[in-house]
Parts: C-alpha cells; structure tokens; sequence
C-alpha cells in the first residue's frame, strides 16, 4: 500500500459527520465548517471525532500487485485492435461515426478492464478503488496542472526539435485532414475532452500507477506510467515524429501522475487531461 500523506489545504468531507465539510489547513483540522448551502461558520471537532479525522487523512485507494500491469497493457493492445477495427468500418458510412465507435469500443474495453480489477482485487466499487472523488477546489487544481503537463511536454518536444525537427511529430493530422466538417469536430471534442480524460485517466493513474506504486517507489511508478502512457499514442505521428509525440506525452503522464500521487485521487488529473485537450478543439474550430 502507498505510505499515508497529507493532503493540501482545503475543504474536505467532515470527517466526524457533523457536517457537509470541514476545513483541513495542510497540518490539521480547524473549526471552520461549512453546510449544504455553503455558509460557512465555526464548530470545533468533536473528541469522538478525532479518529475519524486522522483516519480521513490516509490514502483510502485499493493498492493491485505490479502482475496487474501485465494485464493491463495486453487489455488495452486487444482493445486497440478491435476498437481500430470497429472505427475503421464504422467510417466507411460516416468519418465522425468511424471516431465515435473506434474509441468507444477501445475505452469501453479500458473501462472493462478497471472494473473487473476492481470486483477481483479491490472492493468492487471504483471511486473507492481508484480515487474517483471530486473536492472542492479540484477544478482550478486541474487547470493548474494542465499548464504544467504543457510545460512539461513542450520542453522535451523543444530539446528533441533542438536535433532534428522530424523528431516532433503530431497527432492531429487525422483531425486537420476533417476539420471542414463540424460534425467531425463536435465527435473529437466529445473523444477528446470527455472521453479520453475520464477513461485514460481512470487506466493509466487509476490502474496502472496503483499498481507499480504497490511493488516500486513512487517516481520509478510515476516515470513508468507515464512512459506506457506515452507509448499507447505511438503511430499517431509519422516515422521518427513519433519520437517527439511519445516523449512529449510520456512528460504529460508524468505530470498526470504526480497529480494523482498527490492528492491520492485522479478526478484533478481528469479535469487537467480535459484542459491538455481542449486547445486542440479550439484550433480546429478557429481554422475550420
């Protein structure tokens, strides 16, 4: 299991069941409160409480054994494939739909995999097994990491462009290829700022970094995740461009993955995959 950290400051579920939610100071405990409708006010943790309140603090996550990981990566090849071939004849009727189906079946398989894991080794229940809760303040958390994912990814792409400008490679020449027809990019913001942050998410900083963070110290789980990460994009540029994309996006996954580490969750990890995303959306909206 992960050792116990302190989370950051903020509001956090009242820990003795008084109220909505209690404020924690990064260190402890104080007496502001605050109740459904938001008014905050003051009342001091109860002596029963105490318990509960420490017991609050710790990484409640289901730790998976690394041989999870071994699953892991051979459900999302298989998903590829099928998912590659559903979108493939699914675009032959209709691009948008070809999209659509093939990452509906590669997620769906991704999904599968987290929740059978889930009923096996875990509780049978996700946002417990995976860290798949909301807190307050979790939206500017996200919006924050994305530009560091972006720092991070935009270095590295830097350093490799410092070689050889073949070594950066894109994957948005399929989205440029359509990006004439809305209907085409509505389905990519639909893939790409819904789907892919909440089921990449989930597989790679639920699953996955769960699992190598029950056998590995944190950075080793953190860089490998982030390197599987970046591999699962590999053939999305062309020739040596994959180079610049893998790299770039394993830096990404690793800023995804401290996330996660840190605050023992993933939904800001979801919300900064969903920001990382969403300028690819805008710029095919504004050259269309």
């Amino acid at each position: 299991m992960n050792e116990t950290r302190l989370p950051p400051a903020g509001w956090y579920r009242d820990p003795a069941g008084q109220f909505p939610q209690r404020y924690w100071d990064g260190g402890s405990w104080t007496d502001g409160v605050s109740d459904k409708q938001g008014t905050v006010s003051q009342s001091p943790l109860p002596p029963d409480g105490a318990s509960a309140a420490w017991a609050a603090l710790e990484d409640q996550r289901r730790g998976f054994s690394a041989w999870i990981v071994l699953v892991a990566v051979g459900a999302f090849l298989l998903s590829s494939i099928v998912g590659g071939l559903a979108g493939y004849l699914a675009s032959q009727v209709n691009t948008a739909a070809g999209l659509v189906v093939g990452a509906s079946v590669n997620y769906g398989g991704l999904y599968l995999t987290c929740v059978l894991v889930s009923r096996r080794r875990g509780t049978g229940n996700l946002a417990d097994d995976f860290g798949l809760q909301y807190r307050r303040g979790d939206w500017w958390r996200g919006v924050l990491i994305s530009f560091a994912a972006r720092i991070a990814g935009i270095v590295v792409v830097a350093i490799l462009v410092a070689i050889s400008k073949d070594l950066a490679g894109s994957n948005t020449a399929a989205f440029d290829e359509h990006r004439d027809s809305l209907g085409f990019v509505l389905c990519a913001a639909v893939v790409a700022v819904v789907m892919a942050p909440f089921f990449e998410e989930l597989f790679f900083r639920g699953l996955i970094l769960q699992s190598l963070e029950g056998s590995f110290p944190a950075p080793v789980a953190i860089g490998l995740q982030g390197a599987l990460f970046g591999l699962a994009h590999l053939g999305g540029a062309e020739g040596i461009g994959n180079i610049g994309l893998v790299l770039g996006l394993a830096a990404a996954g690793v800023v995804f993955g401290i996330c996660a580490h840190r605050f023992h969750r993933i939904v800001p990890g979801m919300i900064a995959h969903a920001c990382f995303n969403l300028p690819l959306i805008v710029v095919l909206l504004v050259n269309r």
